[in-house]
């Protein structure tokens, strides 16, 4: 016996609150009439499935206050990112509870129907017993997320590929990215659901990202001969990651100064970017990835989508089927010292160019400098 209690301490480091005994010693009489124990337990839950739904401090201690000021109690709240300290009174007696959860995220369903409690609290539950309470909440507790992981995995994958269009990517880093994202985003919503740690969560999901983008990236490099410089999107792939509502709400409450909420759920945040950033370098060393500029979106055409222009080249029409570097061999005098030179322009030295009826012709007002870069070096390109 004693076995099997400590084995169930073990698995399980963070005890449930037994909620419902605190009403069965009151068990017909309404929460307002209620003793300070039961108004408490009320009170202090709401807050806390408040908290583990990712609101702020702000939130979290105005809806205490509005549940005490109904059950005519003062209430003081000391809210963090995992947990909340507060002191309820009532003119004789005083009641301290620290409350903790195990783990937090975001539930934007859950906590809608939160607010709708606190709401309708003064014309509704007020009326009822302290179980009759606690019964609401077990309900609304079991509120999951209303989307599915497929789903959610697809959100991301949207949105990191809007983010690769935003930060200048075509459309092969856009599809590399919308693919490796939701199968990373998919993953992590999967770890999330069976309760796995943060650190394991953030490491499988942007591992798994980076790999997806990596492989794909090489399959088209073999199968289309699509050139390893659409490296550039290996970061976009991860972006759905970021903690985007923990770093609001920790704004929100610095802003007002729950310094101890807002430290907390900043750490939080800068934890989650400092480990899946430790995570995408390590899978970037482990696959030989370097991660550049994106391509102007003026070079889709060397990227495999059109020829190239004049006005970038210095070509008054599309070069022929040959290498740009033997272009320019032809035009010796073309190259012109740095010092003159308007845009630098640097790309492989034997990446192909698509076939053109017309023979080049020298665009002479403009100053542009090709310049051969071999890539096989791991050299950067820029464009100046």
């Amino acid at each position: 016996m004693a076995d099997n209690s400590y084995t169930d301490i073990m698995e399980k480091n963070h005890m449930e609150i037994p909620w419902h005994d605190y009403a069965r010693q009151d068990g017909n009489i309404l929460i307002d009439k209620a003793g300070l124990i039961e108004k408490a337990s009320v009170i202090g839950r709401v807050g806390l499935i408040m908290l583990s739904c990712g609101t702020g401090a702000w939130r979290v201690r105005t809806s205490m206050n509005r549940l005490s000021k109904e059950l005519g109690v003062t209430c003081t709240v000391d809210v963090g990112l995992m947990s909340i300290e507060f002191n309820c009174f009532d003119g004789n007696d005083c009641i301290s509870q620290s409350l903790s959860i195990a783990n937090t995220g975001v539930n934007t369903s859950k906590l809608y129907r939160m607010e709708q409690f606190v709401d309708n609290f003064p014309n509704e539950e007020a009326h009822l017993t302290g179980e009759e309470i606690h019964r609401r909440l077990d309900e609304i507790e079991q509120i999951h997320a209303i989307y599915s992981p497929a789903r959610l995995g697809l959100a991301a994958a949207i949105a990191c590929c809007a983010f690769t269009f935003l930060l200048g990517g075509g459309p092969i880093e856009m599809i590399l990215a919308f693919v490796a994202a939701g199968i990373g985003n998919l993953i992590r919503t999967k770890l999330i659901k069976h309760h796995f740690t943060l650190f394991l969560n953030i490491a499988v999901s942007i591992s798994a990202s980076c790999f997806i983008y990596a492989a794909f990236l090489k399959i088209a490099e073999m199968a289309f001969n699509v050139p390893s410089i659409h490296e550039a999107g290996y970061i976009c792939s991860m972006l759905f990651i970021i903690p985007g509502f923990p770093f609001i709400t920790s704004g929100i409450d610095l802003a007002k100064l729950d310094l101890r909420s807002g430290l907390e759920r900043l750490a939080y945040a800068i934890i989650i970017v400092m480990v899946a950033t430790m995570f995408a370098w390590i899978m970037a060393l482990l696959l030989d990835r370097r991660t550049w500029k994106f391509i102007p979106s003026s070079f889709d055409h060397i990227a495999g989508f059109g020829t190239l222009p004049s006005q970038v080249a210095g070509f008054h029409r599309a070069v022929p089927s040959t290498t740009l570097d033997k272009a320019v061999q032809l035009y010796p005098d073309y190259t012109k010292p740095a010092g003159k030179v308007k845009r630098k322009v640097f790309i492989p030295a034997a990446f192909p160019v698509y076939p053109a009826p017309n023979a080049p012709i020298l665009h002479t007002e403009q100053n542009v400098y090709i310049c051969r870069v071999d890539f096989s070096a791991r050299r950067r390109y820029d464009e100046t």
